[in-house]
């Protein structure tokens, strides 16, 4: 079963890797100006929306390729989670940070 998942989220992440390829240089540019506190997804989105790098804001999964940017990214995985700061979107999302604060934290 979990296989059947992950290989669903590489189909998803390789359909597009263009815009992931695109949203890297920024995620990591999120991540060094949060320092410690890190960067969500969600910020990754608002952000990316805001600055017109996304062609929708997206509605439920349809942007679940998202959270392949961070990875991408080389950023490093907290295990802390924030919700959102979006009001439409009322979940948690882990937060990741820059390599060269993963130390600090």
């Amino acid at each position: 079963m979990f296989a059947a998942i992950r290989q669903a989220q590489h189909g998803t992440a390789s359909r597009h890797s263009a815009e992931i390829d695109a949203l890297v240089p920024l995620c990591r540019s999120l991540a060094l100006k949060a320092g410690v506190h890190g960067v969500t997804v969600h910020d990754l989105r608002l952000v990316a929306a805001q600055r017109g790098m996304l062609p929708y804001y997206g509605k439920g999964r349809e942007l679940c390729w998202l959270c392949a940017v961070p990875k991408k990214a080389g950023l490093v995985s907290t295990g802390r989670k924030r919700i959102s700061p979006d009001p439409e979107v009322r979940n948690y999302a882990v937060c990741y940070v820059h390599p060269m604060y993963a130390e600090n934290r």
